[in-house]
């Protein structure tokens, strides 16, 4: 049973990004180009941490054990890097919308590039699980010899096999609702970033709304890890935060966008993205009356 459901949980990971994108791009003209910048944007923010992360521990290397405020030095590292992935997600979505101008200025490419985002964390956490749980799914279906290991390595995967096989069946559960309920909060900071595109006098209100929202997701997802043994409070506050995101994203587009589209205030696309940069290009009429045009007669 735990085995079919790693192997399940594993197909999840693959497989909700791909039909969320699947349904945007077939049912609701989505473009796979959008898509596609939402997963470029999502490895930009995770190539520009991991390459300061290396920075930070080469430079501090030999400091990383002392302690601040009771704290480790990696610890508050850590959380210091957790913080600024969600304010590089926050730049790099700004930036992915700038880039598609019209074609991400509207509800659907703000979904479509959210999914490009989240779905990109998706699968690179779908091969991590894979690479984690080949070894024991391979040795419980094929035995521990078709992987051909050492004499030392295959003892030893033998005798981490059984505490394994151990963990109750329902824990790949975790890796379901981990996905889902960041898939969903990386959704509602996609809309988030692209209604201040729209919102010129709140701009900066709600970006830094969508960087504290990951902030505070991050930043408590960690917490309860640490202080909780057992994972399932982390699953149980994730699972809230999945709610949460849903259900902030439905009352938006019902309550807000849907109203505004009902009463022509604002059309759901648009050039709202191509009006900030055109405002320096605009041609400004003279003041004044124009003055009458004498009609030339035909002699």
């Amino acid at each position: 049973m735990l085995i079919s459901m790693i192997i399940l949980a594993t197909i999840f990971m693959f497989a909700l990004p791909l039909v969320l994108a699947l349904i945007l791009t077939k049912r609701y003209n989505a473009t796979w180009r959008t898509i596609g910048v939402g997963v470029l944007a999502y490895l930009v923010t995770q190539s520009v941490l991991m390459l300061l992360a290396w920075g930070l521990q080469s430079l501090l290397q030999n400091q990383l054990s002392t302690e601040i405020a009771g704290l480790s030095l990696t610890t508050i590292l850590s959380y210091a890097l957790a913080w600024l992935s969600c304010i590089f997600a926050i730049l790099t979505l700004w930036f992915s919308f700038h880039y598609l101008k019209k074609e991400g200025d509207s509800w659907i490419g703000a979904l479509a590039l959210g999914v490009g985002f989240g779905g990109a964390e998706s699968f690179l956490m779908g091969f991590e699980a894979i690479s984690v749980f080949y070894p024991y799914v391979v040795s419980v279906i094929a035995g521990v010899q078709s992987l051909g290991l050492s004499a030392s390595d295959a003892s030893a995967l033998t005798n981490s096999l059984s505490s394994f096989l151990a963990t109750p069946w329902y824990f790949p559960l975790t890796y379901v609702i981990d996905r889902a309920a960041y898939l969903s909060v990386y959704l509602a900071v996609t809309v988030v970033v692209w209604q201040a595109l729209t919102k010129h006098k709140r701009m900066w209100l709600w970006l830094v709304g969508g960087a504290v929202w990951l902030i505070f997701v991050q930043t408590l997802n960690n917490i309860v890890a640490n202080i909780s043994t057992a994972s399932y409070w982390t699953e149980l506050f994730l699972f809230v935060v999945m709610l949460i995101s849903l259900e902030a994203m439905y009352w938006y587009k019902v309550s807000v966008l849907d109203k505004q589209s009902e009463n022509g205030a604002k059309p759901e696309t648009g050039e709202v993205i191509e009006s900030i940069s055109a405002t320096s290009t605009e041609t400004v009429e003279p003041t004044g009356d124009a003055k009458p045009r004498r009609v030339k007669k035909n002699k």
